[in-house]
């Protein structure tokens, strides 16, 4: 979900994500909209996982960078000691995501269908426009109700 700060808690559901990570035709099961995490935004400081969901440790780094511009700042509890230490992209902003169209990235793990068998796979995807697009309008509204 995209909660919207400064909305009166109002929020919008994310859709059901489809990515192309490992393991995703495997025996797993669809990816469910609380499986994913915006870990991604510091996955230049990971090149473990980064390999582990199809990259390389460049493709962190750029992942991460772009991050920076959909985010209000970084987080100095967060360092990413591949970009010199620079705090972690933080605090989606979800008027320059619809401004500048950039998607934020997502990272996913894939559970296997039967219980008890685990992580079977994970993945990179991108949350869709659409949900952004929803949230300013809907913090234009609220923003228009209050005045």
């Amino acid at each position: 979900m995209v909660y919207h700060a400064g909305a009166g808690g109002r929020r919008t559901l994310l859709p059901r994500l489809h990515h192309g990570g490992r393991g995703a035709r495997s025996g797993g099961q669809r990816d469910h909209r609380d499986s994913g995490c915006w870990a991604a935004f510091a996955m230049a400081a990971s090149p473990a996982i980064v390999k582990f969901v199809g990259g390389t440790p460049q493709d962190a780094i750029d992942n991460t960078t772009a991050m920076t511009h959909i985010t209000l700042g970084r987080n100095g509890a967060f360092t990413l000691p591949p970009m010199n230490f620079a705090g972690s992209p933080a605090g989606i902003d979800v008027r320059k995501v619809v401004d500048t169209g950039i998607q934020p990235i997502i990272n996913t793990g894939i559970a296997h269908r039967e219980a008890g068998v685990g992580q079977i796979g994970a993945g990179i995807t991108r949350a869709p426009l659409a949900c952004f697009t929803q949230a300013v309008s809907a913090l234009a509204s609220a923003v228009r109700g209050s005045q």
